[in-house]
């Protein structure tokens, strides 16, 4: 059985390492899609950035474009849709977001997905795997 899991793992290995470029641009329009899924689930009031062609085609540039412009576009979606709903809660959101590039993103760019990674965990109701992910 352990010898069976060990091809499987090279198997995987041996295709994720032929394939790399390819899986990072699929699972990078996964993810955006799914940030914005939910952004547009739990906040919903802008009807343009509810339409699935404009989901899509953020996603579609999310998935080609480095990963802090991949932030910035889920960023500009909430603050979109937080603007339909109130101007001065966009500016405290837009405020948050600058902390937070200033802060985090600036420095360590290539570990911008735990920004992503702590709004869609809290979603799924899991966002004590935050620390582990950056562990």
């Amino acid at each position: 059985m352990m010898l069976k899991l060990l091809e499987l793992k090279e198997i995987i290995k041996r295709f994720c390492d032929k394939y790399r470029i390819y899986l990072k641009i699929v699972l990078r329009f996964i993810l955006t899609f799914l940030m914005l899924y939910f952004i547009n689930d739990k906040i919903g009031y802008n009807s343009t950035f509810n339409n699935m062609i404009i989901m899509i085609g953020i996603s579609v540039i999310g998935a080609f474009a480095p990963s802090p412009v991949m932030v910035m576009l889920v960023a500009l979606v909430t603050l979109g849709q937080l603007y339909s709903l109130s101007l001065i809660l966009a500016i405290a959101m837009l405020m948050f977001y600058l902390i937070i590039y200033f802060m985090y993103v600036r420095f360590i760019p290539n570990q911008v997905y735990v920004v992503l990674a702590i709004p869609f965990l809290y979603i799924l109701k899991i966002p004590y795997v935050v620390p582990i992910i950056c562990g």
